[in-house]
């Protein structure tokens, strides 16, 4: 048990290590002269678009698993690497990161991304150590995210007909 949880931790991490990279890779290519805060509402939203699209890949080929996640973020990392990464230079890459941390985002914004940090790593640990356990997420979420799993594959319920399956708890 305590190894199957380190390995998916392992595959989670890589995973969002990934596509972070991936996503920083793309809003670096294609928004190279706007400002900071584009770029990083930009690169969270292409990192948060690569989850459902590696969902409907894999869902044709009953595929949803931490396995196949995992191979198509690195597929997908490794490809936006060699489109727009061979060229970087990591040492300038860093240089730009400290000159950003020395300048305004500290003395402006420091506190409030330190306190927002604070609340989503405490959110992180507190979903990986405990599950949800709402009526709302046995009854329904979970009881649907366990189907998908178990079938390998995205399909739709018809309610109200199919949703009588849901009453019982997972």
């Amino acid at each position: 048990m305590f190894l199957n949880s380190c390995l998916g931790s392992i595959y989670l991490l890589t995973t969002n290590l990934l596509l972070l990279y991936a996503s920083y890779l793309i809003t670096k290519k294609f928004l190279p002269h706007d400002g900071i805060s584009i770029k990083l509402v930009s690169a969270g939203l292409i990192f948060y678009s690569f989850i459902p699209l590696i969902l409907q890949a894999l869902s044709p080929f009953h595929a949803i698993s931490r396995t196949w996640v995992l191979i198509l973020s690195i597929l997908i990392g490794s490809t936006v690497h060699l489109l727009w990464g061979k060229k970087a230079n990591p040492k300038t890459e860093l240089e730009q990161a400290k000159i950003l941390l020395q300048g305004e985002v500290i003395s402006y914004w420091f506190f409030p991304l330190a306190i927002c940090g604070f609340f989503i790593l405490f959110s992180l640990f507190r979903a990986l150590l405990m599950p949800p356990l709402t009526s709302d997420s046995l009854t329904y979420h979970l009881t649907f995210a366990a189907l998908w799993i178990k079938k390998g594959f995205l399909f739709f319920f018809k309610a109200p007909d199919d949703i009588i399956m849901a009453s019982h708890y997972p």
